[in-house]
């Protein structure tokens, strides 16, 4: 997450324990933020909530 607020305005936080236990590989181009809050959005025990300004990634 790190790695993307690095180069993206719209920032993702991570509230709780939320994903905390997930490892994720793969190749995800750091200016596009949108594809990785897409993929997280995609797991069963994630939500994702957004809004102008952030992306909020918690257990379900």
């Amino acid at each position: 997450m790190a790695e993307f607020n690095r180069y993206s305005r719209k920032k993702i936080r991570l509230e709780g324990p939320a994903g905390v236990d997930h490892l994720y590989t793969g190749v995800f181009d750091a200016d596009d933020v949108n594809s990785l809050v897409q993929a997280l959005g995609r797991e069963a025990d994630l939500a994702v909530d957004a809004s102008a300004d952030d992306y909020v990634i918690r257990s379900r």
